[in-house]
């Protein structure tokens, strides 16, 4: 299924991967704060960008390994499309 080499599998890949990763890093933090484990480390807008470029692991994985150009094009340019956003709204992220 993940094979496929299409613009719309990596750009559904680009933009999904970032949103469960920040669920993930989020809500295991939330987690271990509640818990009394840590204090707060991260901030949101450094929870975001570390599940933005998280999409770097399957960029590598669709070009190198798989050799799948469509597919690779299409998250690397929703990474850096992302990317932008984060910069261009950095400071409205700070105050979340």
């Amino acid at each position: 299924m993940f094979r496929n080499n299409s613009y719309v599998m990596g750009t559904c890949i680009g933009l999904l991967l970032p949103l469960l990763s920040l669920g993930l890093i989020y809500g295991i933090q939330t987690w271990l704060v509640r818990m009394g484990y840590i204090p707060v480390l991260l901030v949101f807008h450094k929870q975001v960008i570390i599940s933005i470029f998280v999409n770097l692991i399957p960029i590598r994985y669709y070009f190198v390994v798989l050799r799948a150009d469509r597919t690779g094009r299409a998250l690397l340019a929703v990474t850096f499309v992302l990317a932008l956003l984060f910069f261009a709204f950095r400071h409205e992220l700070e105050y979340l």
